[in-house]
Order: C-alpha cells, then sequence, then structure tokens
C-alpha cells in the first residue's frame, strides 16, 4: 500500500513538472536602463502595460514559469524594486515607483527582452495605464492647418503698388501673344478683404487670392504641367551645414574616427541608430572612402536623411562624379556647400550648370587638406574645361599648396589645362615619368601624352599598345573609354587602320553613338588618309558602308579619305564617303566630287559641281571637263588662265584656232599653221611657202619642225636644211631629232590627208 501511495506521489510531481516549461531569466544594468531577458524553449506572444504600481507583460501561454531565483544578483533595486510571475495569468509584474518607460522587443529566436529606461525627460507626466490596456501606441497628433501671418495696414499700400505693377506686366506680356489671362469668375476682393482673409484663426485658401489666371505659351505646350506639379518638384534645401566635409569626423585621425563612428552605429538596445549610421557614413566621406560609405548607406535603408545625396558625394570620392548628379544639381542654389558639390557630380556636365562661384571657392578652402588635396584637381579641371578659368586657377593653386610637392594629378592638370607656365618639352617629360611610377595616375598621364603625341605626329607603338592594355584592363571605366578614344587615332597614325578599327569597334560596344564615337571614328581616316595602308583604309570604308556610319564620318574625314582614294584611281569608293555631303557648298568636296565623276567618265557633272569658281583648281577641272566635251576654245582659254601652258596648247590645237596655235603651239604647229595658211592664199607651187623646219632636238615641248626625205621640199623637191641634222656625219642628237620630228610629221600628214578627205590607212 504505501509502495502504491508513493509511486503515485511520484507521478503527479514528475506530471506536473511535465507539463510546465521554465523559462530562463537574464538580468543587466546599464547607464539609463535596466533589462531583463527572458529564454523560451517554444514561441511566445506578449503584451505590455502600466499601472500605478508598475508594469505588467501578459504572455499567450499559461505553461510557462520563469526563474526568477538569481533576477538581482546584476541589477539595483532602483528602476525595478521587485519581480513576479502569475502563472493563472501568465503575467510578469515589475514593480517601480520611477518614472520610467518600458519596451518589450524580440531579440533573438524566443527570446524576450525587457528594458525599464529612465525618462529623458522628468517633468514629463506619469502616465499609467490600467493592466489590460496596452502601452506601446501613443494617440495620433493632428497637423495644424497651414495659416499665412496677418498683413499689417500700413503693407497694404505697398502690396497695393506691386500689384499694379504686376498687372501692367502681365498686360504687355498679352498684348505680345506670350500669356492668355483668363479673369476669375466673381468681383475681385480688396486687399483689406484679403488681409482678413489671412488671420491666423482662417484656414488658408489659396484659390481665395486669386483674381486672375495666366496661361503661357508653355502651359499650352505643356498641358499637364500645374503649379502644383512645380512646387512638388522643387526640393526642400537641407541644413546649410549637411555636407560640411570639416564636421564629418571628431578626429583627424582615420582608425579613431571611423572606429568612434562604428561604436555608435547601434544604440544601448542594441538597435540601428539612424544618427549613428549617417555619422558613420559621413566619417567614411571625411577620408575620402566612398565604397564604404555608399555600402553603409545601402545596408540601412531609410536612416540616413538624405541617402541620395550622400550616396552622391560618395561617387565623388571614388569616381570624380557622381553616376546621378540630380539630387545635387537641384539643390545646387540652397545655402551651404551645394553649389560645390554639385559641380563635383556632374563631370563634364558640369559646364552647363550656372554656379555661385563664391560660394564654391569658400566652402571648397573649408573643406579638410586631405579632401582638398583628392578634389582640388577634379575641380579644378571641371571649371577649367566651363572657362571659369580664374577660378580653377584659384583652386589649383590652393591645391598646390595644400599638396606642398607637386603630385601626378597636379602635373597631370597642369599638361591638359595650360594653367601654370611650363615648356611644353618639361611637361611631356613629367607625363613620361609618371607612366614609369604605375600609379593611380598613369592612366590619366598616358591619356595626355597620347593626345599631344598624336597632335603632334610622333605617336610611337609601345604608347598605342600600353593605352590598350590598360584600357582592356578597366572594363567600361571612364579612363578605358579615355584610353581607347586616343589609342584609335594612335593605331591610325602609325599605318594600322585594322587595328585602329578593332579598338573603335571595341569602344563602340561602350559607347552608344554620339559625337564624341563620330569624332574617335572620323580620327581613324584623318590620320590614316596620311599613311600608305591603303588596304586598310579600303577595309575601313567598306566597314563604313557596310554598317550605314558614313553619314558619321566629318567633313574633314571623308574629303581627305576620299583625296587618298582617287589618288590609288578607286573614284567609286571615294563617292561612297562624299555622298553625305551632296548638298554642301563647300568647294573642297565639291572638287573631289568633280574629279571623281571625271574619273568615271561625266565631265558635264564635273562642270555642273564647279561652274562660277574663279579659284584654280575648279577652272582646271572645268577645263579638263570641257577638252573631253569638245569645246576646245573655251578649254585653251581655262587653261592659259592658270598658266597650264602645255594643255592649253593642246587645246588650241585640236580647236585649230591660228591666233591660239600661233600664241601657244610648238615651232611645228606655227610653221604648219603659216604653211596652211599660205598654201590656201597663194598657188600651190610657190616655193617660199616651204616650212622652216629648224629648231632644237631637246625642246621640252612638242618637237619644233618637220623633217621630210633629206635632199627635198614637200612639195618641189628642192633641197632643204634638215634641222642640224647632217647625212654625212650621224650623231646621236640628230638621231633622236629625225625621230622626235617625224612624229609632228605624221601629225602634219594626217590633217591633210583629212583636209581632202584621203583616208589614212
Amino acid at each position: 500500500m504505501k509502495r502504491a501511495v508513493a509511486a503515485a506521489t511520484m507521478l503527479a510531481l514528475f506530471g506536473s513538472a511535465s507539463a510546465g516549461e521554465t523559462v530562463r531569466v537574464l538580468s543587466g544594468e546599464h547607464d539609463d536602463f535596466t533589462r531583463i531577458v527572458l529564454i523560451f524553449q517554444a514561441p511566445v506572444t506578449w503584451s505590455e502595460s502600466r499601472d500605478r504600481d508598475g508594469f505588467a507583460i501578459r504572455f499567450d501561454r499559461s505553461d510557462i514559469s520563469p526563474d526568477l531565483s538569481r533576477i538581482f544578483d546584476r541589477i539595483p533595486r532602483d528602476r525595478i524594486s521587485e519581480v513576479s510571475f502569475n502563472r493563472s495569468t501568465a503575467t510578469l509584474r515589475l514593480e517601480s515607483d520611477c518614472n520610467c518607460l518600458i519596451t518589450v522587443f524580440k531579440a533573438g529566436k524566443n527570446t524576450i527582452a525587457i528594458d525599464v529606461k529612465s525618462n529623458p525627460d522628468p517633468s514629463a507626466s506619469d502616465l499609467r495605464l490600467p493592466l489590460d490596456q496596452p502601452g506601446t501606441a501613443l494617440p495620433a497628433i493632428a497637423s495644424p492647418e497651414p495659416t499665412i501671418p496677418t498683413v499689417p495696414a500700413q503693407s497694404l499700400q505697398k502690396i497695393q503698388a506691386l500689384q499694379d505693377s504686376l498687372v501692367l506686366q502681365l498686360g504687355r506680356a498679352a498684348s505680345q501673344g506670350l500669356i492668355e489671362i483668363d479673369p476669375v469668375p466673381g468681383p475681385p476682393r480688396s486687399l483689406e478683404e484679403l488681409a482678413g482673409l489671412a488671420s491666423p484663426a482662417t484656414r488658408f485658401d489659396p484659390d481665395a487670392w486669386v483674381h486672375l489666371r495666366s496661361h503661357t505659351v508653355i502651359d499650352s505646350a505643356l498641358p499637364g504641367l500645374s503649379n502644383a506639379a512645380v512646387l512638388a518638384a522643387s526640393p526642400a534645401c537641407p541644413d546649410p551645414y549637411y555636407l560640411d566635409a570639416s564636421n564629418w569626423a571628431g578626429s583627424d585621425d582615420t582608425s579613431l574616427s571611423i572606429a568612434m563612428a562604428r561604436s555608435g552605429v547601434v544604440d544601448a538596445l542594441d538597435r540601428p541608430d539612424p544618427a549613428g549610421i549617417e555619422a558613420l557614413a559621413k566619417a567614411y566621406l571625411r577620408f575620402g572612402f566612398g565604397a564604404e560609405a555608399e555600402a553603409v548607406i545601402r545596408e540601412f535603408p531609410g536612416a540616413v536623411a538624405h541617402p541620395d545625396i550622400l550616396t552622391a558625394v560618395a561617387q565623388i570620392m571614388d569616381k570624380g562624379q557622381a553616376d546621378d548628379a540630380t539630387p545635387l544639381v537641384r539643390i545646387a542654389d540652397c545655402d551651404g556647400p551645394y553649389a560645390l558639390w554639385a559641380v563635383l557630380a556632374q563631370g563634364d556636365r558640369a559646364a552647363a550648370f550656372d554656379r555661385d562661384t563664391d560660394a564654391l571657392q569658400q566652402w571648397f578652402f573649408r573643406l579638410p587638406p586631405d579632401l582638398r588635396g583628392h578634389l582640388g584637381p577634379i575641380l579644378a579641371r571641371r571649371l577649367h574645361a566651363s572657362g571659369d578659368v580664374n577660378v580653377a586657377r584659384s583652386v589649383r593653386d590652393a591645391t598646390a599648396r595644400t599638396l606642398g610637392a607637386p603630385t601626378a594629378d597636379l602635373v597631370v592638370l597642369d599638361a591638359q589645362t595650360g594653367m601654370t607656365r611650363t615648356s611644353p618639352a618639361i611637361e611631356q617629360a613629367e607625363l613620361e615619368s609618371i607612366l614609369s611610377t604605375a600609379g593611380v595616375e598613369t592612366g590619366p598621364a598616358l591619356v595626355e601624352l597620347l593626345r599631344r603625341r598624336t597632335a603632334a605626329g610622333t605617336t610611337t607603338e609601345d604608347l598605342v599598345v600600353l593605352a590598350e592594355s590598360l584600357a582592356f584592363e578597366g572594363g567600361a571605366s571612364d579612363l578605358s573609354v579615355d584610353l581607347l578614344e586616343q589609342a584609335v587615332p594612335g593605331r591610325a597614325q602609325i599605318g594600322d587602320l585594322k587595328g585602329a578599327l578593332a579598338d573603335f569597334m571595341a569602344l563602340d560596344q561602350i559607347l552608344p553613338e554620339s559625337p564624341r564615337t563620330d569624332r574617335i571614328l572620323s580620327a581613324i581616316f584623318l590620320n590614316g588618309a596620311k599613311t600608305e595602308d591603303d588596304i586598310g583604309l579600303l577595309v575601313a570604308t567598306e566597314w563604313l558602308v557596310r554598317n550605314r556610319r558614313v553619314e558619321h564620318l566629318s567633313q574633314d574625314a571623308a574629303a581627305a579619305a576620299s583625296e587618298r582614294l582617287l589618288a590609288l584611281d578607286l573614284p567609286d569608293e571615294a563617292d561612297r564617303l562624299l555622298a553625305p555631303f551632296r548638298d554642301t557648298d563647300a568647294v573642297d568636296i565639291r572638287q573631289l566630287r568633280a574629279r571623281a565623276a571625271m574619273m568615271k567618265g561625266d565631265p558635264a557633272m564635273t562642270l555642273s559641281l564647279l561652274a562660277g569658281e574663279a579659284d584654280p583648281e575648279s577652272r582646271e577641272l572645268r577645263a579638263e571637263a570641257l577638252l573631253r566635251l569638245g569645246s576646245y576654245e573655251k578649254a585653251t582659254e581655262l587653261f592659259e588662265s592658270v598658266d597650264r601652258l602645255k594643255p592649253a596648247a593642246r587645246a588650241a590645237w585640236l580647236s585649230a584656232d591660228a591666233e591660239a596655235i600661233a600664241r601657244l603651239g610648238s615651232d611645228g604647229e606655227r610653221g604648219f599653221m603659216a604653211w596652211r595658211e599660205n598654201k590656201n592664199g597663194t598657188a600651190a607651187g610657190t616655193a617660199s611657202a616651204a616650212i622652216d623646219l629648224g629648231g632644237s632636238p631637246d625642246n621640252a615641248g612638242p618637237r619644233t619642225g618637220i623633217d621630210t626625205d633629206p635632199g627635198s621640199s614637200i612639195e618641189t623637191g628642192t633641197p632643204v636644211p634638215l634641222g642640224g641634222f647632217d647625212s654625212q656625219r650621224p650623231s646621236l642628237a640628230a638621231g633622236r631629232t629625225l625621230l622626235a620630228r617625224s612624229s609632228d610629221l605624221r601629225i602634219v600628214i594626217a590633217t591633210l590627208l583629212s583636209e581632202t578627205g584621203v583616208s589614212g590607212d
């Protein structure tokens, strides 16, 4: 019997123990709060509240039993005087007579933390809620209606004058058709009535103030644009010191400042602290760590007040400009350093930005020295490119004073802008010395050095290869684009047009079609036309035509390449490059097209292209076209006007113009014409009509005489002199004379036969 009772008792005890869960309880004391942690074995939910005796946390489980035996081992009894648990209601009570606040939150898996914190405002009322009422919600605070101040009576006259002036200007604009005015229905209100509407007790109604509405031409073109939309798009200015870099760190020691900032990322409750997160991001920015600052902003979304602004600044630190400059440009006119950061954010686009240069310089000089040294060359380059040369020089000089000795980025800046009076030879030597250091400025220095070498025509293959290597290592970065931009014309200049085209095709994958790519493409043909890589020029021309990029070629590049193609007797290819410029009035383009037309057998097109042009080259081309068309007299006149006497003599001979032949022809031609005129004017057998056949065998023009068979004249058989030829003593010079004059004789015979109607066959 005793055994049965004992067994039953033990079963009841074990059953009771297994039915409940003992909850582990930890406690700890902090400067301004006391923490209690409850570790459950299964999920639990709760609600907290406060009554006049302290706090109560009610759980949704009645099978729990917190172990409170050692709860006061580590905490005093000032904030919490007693802790108890009512299992029947599953309520944990914390007795407290202090004006404290309670926070209950989940601190891990099945773990609840309870913080009893001293009220930071001791004067605040000690609000104690009933036990069953949740204590976490606060009543909503209604926003007051916007009001405007009362208008003083003495100001009404000034407002009336301002209103009259505004109406006058609106009337002038309406009379010029710039705006349309729509009067508001109903009688206009007086200023006194409007002043009454502005009393603080009256809800502000914007429509009550409207007398008339105006619509500009822009409003008509953009009907969806309203005043409300414009005002909504207008950004509010941040605090003037929000981007004041001098306040971004507590110390100039990098490690110490960042360590201090990192310790404030979470508050005493181990929750992310927005102020601490922003302080850490700014500490990273203070020392130029843009990527780290951007990572902090991205890791804690919503914690930073202006994440888009700080992200743009972070990108400036690493890239020299922001991916999206809009957040800074929109507030560039605000008080503070925003004009400075807006210029830096825009990159090369800063040329279109109207900024306050006085404020810009003021805030730049307030930057910490290391940031001045880092951002100074970038800012000076931006300002110089946009035309603010004096401001750029001021920034550059301040940066140089900050850095002390010249640095690589300052050397590159000076070489790019010429703001210092250094000889080109010294600048080039300094750029070359930067290349040997393999530092961060190697790329920019190489870009500037290649640009100078290409402009001077002294590019070397090793520089081009180095630029290509750095570009392909950098991927699609801005520096890679700059390097390839200089490598393309450089490779074309050393006579490798196929390689230049390959580099351009790689660049074409990074950059969209733009004036910049057009300029790079044109550089291939401008430089390639000066080399002997004719096959490369043909390949590049074919690629241009096949990819429909001919119209992207500059006029100068098309002209240079066409000139080379015409020299290679390729008029069709030249015409393809000139096709986009058919409507241009440039004489050099029309001359090239005229030459191509002549080579393709279309002299009429040549004449139409160069009609009325008086320059020597155009006149000569027109003369050649007229010669082909049979207008010999006009051709003679044009050739003679540009001092082209040899083709002028040929045209004169073909025209059979005696005066022109007498003026321009050879001795033989003039003699023949004299004989012909004498033959037509006297008896056929007159011996005095014999032709004077003398002349020098070394004449540069047509041969100067007609020799017949030795011993007889043309018509009488009378012996005539043979122009220095002695049949008894032959010589090489005399033989040359006979051979040269025999060609003239054939011309004369052919002419005589054509006059008599006898075939020369």
